[in-house]
């Protein structure tokens, strides 16, 4: 469809307004709705930023004319019947009048059922999931040591079998919606979290910073390095993209021992770097990784699930059921242990 196209509907068709969704390209979130005759159309267009017309004060406007909170267009899709726009843009601060990121924060309360129900369905298949999956034995590290490891086959970040995709994105959300979005960074290791990182960081609008495995021999990027050791495995973390000073969030894919975490972060306080959050999608209590990590780093660790590799019993944590405890009890919070 051509820019004419809706100008001919605008005007001539006397249509006169057109309503506007507007997306944030990096976060896929919905920042707001807004109106656009075939001026402010064409203006958008012209300038590359985003410009609508205002009912009640019958003008054209620019979008962060005043406060700077500017939407630079990325790109413009028109509907099915040319009479709604998407306007998939670059936000520059919160795009809602209020202060907020997005004009969309208020859940409708008759809603809430539908949500829950989404919500008790996808624990229920991640647990499911768990429970099938294969637990592999393994070789405890350290000379002398005739101790067994068992490593799970994690569904949800592993890929074996290929997990639902919106198992991820709920993942992604209940980790976004539960850690601090005042942050510089997110930060991973170069691990089975990654995938899941990747779209938190995108969520939050912020950088991902990996911690990597090797030498990349960047001096301009790169922090410190760190000796780790955790049940099967020991080796050197090399930590580029952080700065002293820098604000993150550190998401990992599992804690067992606690080792790789407990390494990585006593190396980033080191380095005065503030750790705000440390998210994990699961725990194995029976290698007591957490409370590890809390005696060697002063940081607590969330989780949303716990797994016992012996039984494969998978149960929720609080951090997965909030949502579900903030509307009604539910039969998931017995489980928790």
């Amino acid at each position: 469809m051509r820019i004419d196209d809706l100008a001919y509907k605008l005007t001539v068709k006397k249509q006169r307004l057109i309503p506007v969704v507007v997306q944030d390209y990096a976060t896929r979130e919905v920042l707001m709705v807004a109106y656009a005759n075939a001026s402010a159309l064409k203006e958008t267009v012209r300038t590359g930023f985003a410009n609508y017309w205002s009912r009640s004060r019958n003008e054209l406007w620019k979008k962060g004319q005043t406060s700077g909170n500017v939407q630079r267009i990325i790109e413009i899709l028109a509907d099915c019947d040319g009479d709604a726009l998407l306007y998939r843009v670059e936000q520059t601060g919160p795009a809602c009048h209020l202060g907020k990121r997005s004009c969309f924060q208020d859940p409708l309360q008759e809603s809430a059922s539908a949500t829950k129900k989404f919500e008790k369905a996808t624990i229920k298949q991640i647990v499911q999931a768990y429970r099938r999956s294969r637990v592999v034995e393994r070789k405890w590290y350290g000379r002398g040591v005739k101790r067994v490891y068992r490593y799970i086959v994690n569904p949800l970040t592993e890929n074996i079998p290929p997990p639902d995709p919106l198992w991820s994105e709920w993942i992604a959300n209940m980790i976004h919606q539960q850690t601090d979005d005042d942050i510089d960074k997110v930060v991973t290791a170069e691990s089975l979290g990654l995938p899941i990182a990747q779209l938190v960081a995108s969520l939050k609008c912020k950088p991902l910073a990996v911690v990597r495995k090797r030498n990349f021999y960047d001096t301009s990027n790169f922090l410190a390095k760190a000796r780790y050791a955790s049940g099967f495995e020991h080796g050197t973390y090399w930590i580029y993209g952080v700065s002293a000073g820098d604000r993150v969030l550190i998401i990992d894919d599992a804690v067992s021992t606690g080792g790789t975490l407990a390494a990585l972060i006593s190396a980033l306080q080191e380095r005065n770097v503030i750790i705000t959050d440390v998210f994990s999608v699961l725990e194995k209590p029976e290698y007591q990784g957490v409370n590890n990590v809390r005696k060697a780093t002063g940081v607590e660790i969330k989780t949303l699930f716990r797994v016992d590799t012996r039984s494969r019993r998978c149960v929720p944590t609080r951090y997965a059921t909030v949502n579900l405890r903030a509307t009604s009890p539910s039969r998931f919070t017995k489980l928790e242990t």
